[in-house]
């Protein structure tokens, strides 16, 4: 402990930039091929949703989500006066969506792909480039919630 404290006391004591340490920055940045700028460190799914919401969303704003979803979102996007649109992610159908999209103009789209929590389902590369297609002809952000990724064996 003493040697910890002696050789890292900022870090231990929190006394860190706000948007995480840049040497782990600049690695998650290296993974992603992303600027290590352009890299926020969480504490976790809801931090991150959270700051999400309170950043793009206002009261009353449509947020498209899988139904079923993970609630740690639901509460955060709730919590931020969203009305929720629920997108049923075992049929991911693409029609439905575009019908979701049209009717409601969300704000975004928050979908958790990857071992969907709670259904625990995995959608193809060629399901996530077609939403993302999707998202991308109409405009609408996708905040995908991607907790799991490393946890499978050869899962995208």
């Amino acid at each position: 402990m003493d040697q910890a404290i002696k050789s890292h006391a900022a870090e231990g004591f929190g006394v860190a930039p706000t948007e995480g340490q840049p040497r782990l920055r600049r690695l998650i940045a290296s993974r992603f091929g992303a600027k290590p700028e352009h890299v926020l460190i969480v504490s976790g799914a809801q931090q991150g949703l959270d700051l999400v919401a309170r950043c793009l969303l206002d009261p009353g704003d449509a947020v498209i989500i899988d139904r079923p979803g993970y609630v740690g979102a639901i509460q955060n996007f709730r919590a931020a006066g969203a009305k929720l649109i629920g997108w049923d992610v075992m049929r991911s159908d693409l029609g439905e969506l575009v019908d979701l999209i049209l009717r409601y103009r969300p704000k975004l789209i928050c979908t958790n792909p990857t071992f969907q929590n709670p259904t625990g389902r995995t959608f193809s590369l060629k399901e996530r480039q077609e939403l993302l297609a999707l998202a991308a002809r109409y405009r609408v952000p996708v905040i995908e919630d991607d907790p799991y990724r490393d946890t499978g064996l050869g899962v995208p």
